[in-house]
């Protein structure tokens, strides 16, 4: 008899209504004037689109780097103004698991961030933090009830 892994995605399922009531609480606390955040509802971001490809491949260029998988991305908030002006942007980044010598059974997600140094000076630094998302308006689906509720 086959032993099937545990389902990564068993208890992460939520209801479409609880999903629409998060992107209602996320929608009213950017258009909130008592807490100070009056975005335009036009310039509100909404989604983020993130290529699977993408993912893959981070997590691909990344595997086992100092001989450790790894487990999965962090994305980091950003925005392309200092002032809140739409266009969101997820900076995402490789994490692992490490295990500390003091604590050989808990486990902590560690963000890996690497600088690959240019030799020419013409060449910017490359890093292992990335900005591949495709942020609303752009690249939004307008008839997902996500998208309107």
């Amino acid at each position: 008899m086959d032993i099937l892994p545990p389902d990564p995605l068993a208890n992460s399922s939520i209801p479409l209504s609880t999903a629409c009531e998060r992107i209602a609480n996320w929608q009213t606390a950017f258009g909130d004037p008592t807490t100070g955040c009056m975005v335009d509802p036009l310039l509100l971001p909404r989604a983020a689109f993130i290529p699977i490809a993408d993912i893959k491949a981070l997590a691909d260029k990344y595997e086992h780097f100092y001989g450790k998988p790894v487990v999965g991305v962090r994305a980091y908030f950003g925005l392309m103004h200092p002032k809140f002006e739409g266009h969101i942007r997820l900076l995402l980044v490789p994490v692992l698991a490490v295990y500390e010598p003091e604590h050989p059974i808990q486990v902590h997600f560690r963000d890996l961030i690497v600088e690959h140094h240019r030799l020419s000076p013409d060449a910017g630094d490359e890093t292992s933090i990335y900005d591949f998302t495709k942020p609303c308006p752009d690249f939004c689906d307008p008839t997902s009830i996500l998208y309107n509720s």
